[in-house]
């Protein structure tokens, strides 16, 4: 074997172990935060998921579920903000269709930067015969 054929083995190698190091440097960069409130007897929980990204956070998705909640005509808004709610980077508004027990996940895909105290904000307005209780979670990033 020629001593090139040696050569190259050890660069493959390395080549593998560096492309694996970076995606798990990237994974581990990955972060989410569970928030809860609760209005009426209802539960609101929620998860969004985000990466950092430079001076950004890059915003993957926001998760929610109705707990204690078996309505079919729920409503659910979330905004991604920051500055005190003076700058809003994602709006989603839901129709009268969000079913209780069940769990959303909506793509944001967003970048928010990590100056000024970003947030998720999700509502929820809870189908219930009579009034209808809402409650609120902030998500700080």
């Amino acid at each position: 074997m020629s001593a090139n054929h040696y050569v190259r083995r050890p660069l493959i190698v390395a080549a593998a172990a560096l492309a694996f190091t970076a995606v798990t440097l990237t994974a581990a960069s990955a972060a989410s935060n569970y928030e809860q409130c609760t209005a009426g007897g209802d539960t609101l929980d929620t998860t969004v998921y985000y990466d950092s990204n430079g001076s950004y956070w890059f915003v993957e998705s926001n998760s929610f579920t109705l707990n204690e909640n078996s309505q079919d005509k729920n409503n659910v808004y979330m905004r991604l903000r920051n500055n005190g709610g003076a700058n809003t980077y994602f709006a989603w508004t839901s129709g009268d269709n969000i079913v209780g027990e069940n769990t959303y996940q909506i793509p944001v895909n967003e970048n928010v930067p990590k100056s000024g105290g970003p947030y998720m904000k999700t509502n929820a307005i809870f189908d219930q015969s009579g009034g209808d209780p809402n409650c609120s979670t902030y998500a700080n990033l």
